[in-house]
């Protein structure tokens, strides 16, 4: 699908970040109980981090705004990255 626009991220599109993660890590071949632990943390790690503008990125849309690419919120100097599905430590 062709993008013919973008907008930023907003703190609405959480879940939508949130979903692209996890599909991401999923096509990567992660185990299902993993991306289940670390949705919710994740989720809870970027609400106010999208709510500041702490993080912020840019979607792709279609024609009719739907959104077809993206999610990559990142924010720039010292970043809070939370952990990944690779880590033993933290479900982020």
């Amino acid at each position: 699908m062709k993008v013919y626009g973008f907008r930023p991220v907003a703190p609405e599109d959480q879940a939508l970040i949130c979903r692209h993660r996890v599909e991401m890590f999923r096509a990567s071949g992660r185990d299902e109980a993993i991306l289940t632990e670390m949705d919710g943390p994740f989720g809870e790690w970027l609400r106010p981090r999208l709510a500041s503008g702490a993080d912020f990125g840019w979607l792709g849309l279609a024609a009719n705004g739907e959104v077809v690419a993206g999610p990559d919120p990142h924010g720039e100097g010292d970043r809070d990255d939370p952990d990944h599905a690779s880590s033993n430590d933290h479900p982020v």
